[in-house]
Order: structure tokens, then sequence, then C-alpha cells
């Protein structure tokens, strides 16, 4: 999906949103084993170069309680920001920055809480890898305690958006001026994707519901309604750009769509037939913002 192509001024975003970036660190309990790698090698004939062998120097669930965590961690971001960057920064309009930050504390809390779960059975869990890497384990692979530990950390980035009146550099003031007009069309650009993502996720949720309530044979779960809802309170706080229509939009979702529960609509086949038409026009309006065919979704 594509919005019509449309220049967003990045001087106003910069007063209304920052960016933000969660990022972890872990310890990473896969070791390359050369040994192993060379009687591979040797077994079938082949050069050390063709492969080599990788052995998980433990099995903890307490690692999976640790990978959750940063995956909790990273669904609120995304849910909370508007997409930036692919390393996963985010726009954050600055309304909402302090509740950001403290769930921020809160999850980075459970995230040590979880390191330390996992640091107090690490002895334990080397220990038993010695049944399972039978000749492959070695003492030696193994870092102590406190090395573990040092590998583990969670920090939120955060920046302002970029400005080219920021731009200092010994350089001709023609290039200059060029260098500045191409940083701010790079804002200006990723602005103007970060909406699209915007109007993309309710176009989506608005043509999911559409297509389960005109399907009579598939039963129309509460989730559904109830997420298009939630979605109906929380993206226009992610409209940095303050969009008119798109705040338009969705207050006609939340009207028109969201008014009967799940329960309602499966119990009565007209209402459900009508909220389909609803929906359908509803998808139809927003493609012809968004510049995308109405039946994408």
């Amino acid at each position: 999906m594509a919005k019509k192509d449309k220049r967003f001024n990045s001087s106003s975003v910069r007063t209304q949103a920052i960016l933000v970036c969660p990022t972890f660190t872990v310890w990473n309990p896969i070791r390359t084993d050369p040994k192993v790698s060379e009687e591979v090698a040797t077994k079938h004939k082949a050069k050390r170069r063709a492969g080599m062998y990788k052995k998980r120097l433990i099995v903890a669930p307490e690692l999976k309680i640790i990978e959750n965590t940063i995956g909790r961690t990273r669904v609120f971001h995304y849910k909370m920001t508007l997409p930036w960057d692919r390393d996963g920064t985010g726009i954050l309009p600055s309304r909402q920055y302090f509740s950001y930050m403290d769930k921020m504390r809160t999850q980075r809390s459970e995230f040590l809480s979880a390191v330390k779960q996992f640091l107090q059975v690490y002895k334990l869990r080397k220990k038993e890898a010695q049944q399972f890497l039978g000749t492959m384990y070695r003492v030696s692979d193994y870092p102590t305690v406190q090395e573990v530990a040092s590998e583990f950390s969670m920090r939120v980035l955060v920046h302002p958006i970029p400005s080219s009146g920021d731009f200092r550099i010994s350089l001709k003031g023609t290039e200059i001026a060029s260098i500045r007009k191409q940083l701010e069309g790079e804002v200006s650009d990723r602005v103007g994707q970060a909406m699209n993502d915007l109007w993309s996720r309710l176009h989506k949720a608005v043509a999911r519901l559409k297509d389960r309530l005109g399907d009579g044979d598939r039963v129309l779960k509460s989730t559904l309604v109830l997420g298009l809802r939630e979605l109906c309170e929380t993206l226009p706080q992610l409209n940095v750009m303050g969009d008119t229509e798109f705040d338009r939009i969705t207050e006609q979702i939340r009207n028109k769509l969201t008014k009967h529960t799940a329960e309602v609509l499966r119990g009565d086949t007209k209402l459900r037939q009508d909220m389909a038409n609803e929906a359908d026009k509803i998808c139809r309006k927003m493609a012809g913002f968004m510049g995308t065919d109405a039946k994408g979704g």
C-alpha cells in the first residue's frame, strides 16, 4: 500500500516527535567447534573451508524467557511508534514520551530479572551440557558467570529528528545547500512513509473485519472488533502530522464499525451484512487517500 505522493513539512514534525530505539545485547550460547568441523570434513573427504560445525553450549529455558521479554518490549515499541529506520528506530509523538519511557523502565526491570534468573542457574545448565554434548563438551568453551552477565544489556536510544540546520562542515556554499536539501528530502520521505504505515495499519484492520463480516460461514471473533476499537484509540495518538483526514476516518470507523459487539453481530444476519457493506465503503474511501486498490488489505 502506498499513499499518493505527498511531501511532508519536516520542520513541523520535529516539534511534535522524537526518535526512539530500544537496543539489546545478549549472550550467545552458540560456538563453532574447530575440532568437530575438521572431523566432519575428514569423514566426508571435504576441505575444511567447506563448512563449520556449530554447537549449543547450553540448553536453558531461562534464555527463552529473556527472548520473550525482548519480544514483548519490541511489540510495545512498534505499537507506540511509527517506523523510521530498519534498525527499529521509531517516531514517537512527544506527548507520549513519558508513558513510553515508564513502560520501557518496566520492561527493562523484567529483562534484568530474567537475566538474573538465568545467571543463577548458569552453572547448573553448564553441568547438564556434559550429558547432551558428550565428547564435544569442553570446559574452555564456557565463560565465567561474570563474563556472561556482561553480555546482557538493554538501552533506549533517544534522538531528535535530524535537521539540515545542524549540518556543519567546511565545504563550498553550493555543496552545503545541496546536501541540506538532500537531508530535508530524506526526512520528508521518511515521515511520509511513516504516515503511510499509520494508514496501512488501520486499513488492514478494517479490511479484515470487512472480509469476516461478509462471509457468513466464518465465525466472527470478538478480537476483530475489540482490536479495531483499540486501534481507533491508539493510532490517532501517532498522527504526528495532524492529518485531519486520518482523524476523520478513524472517528467514522469508531462510530460505525465498533459500536456493536461481535456477539451481537453473530446473532443478527442483516446487521452483519449492513456492517460489512459499511466496512467496504470505508475501505474504498481509505484507498482513495492511500492511492491503493480498495480490495487490497
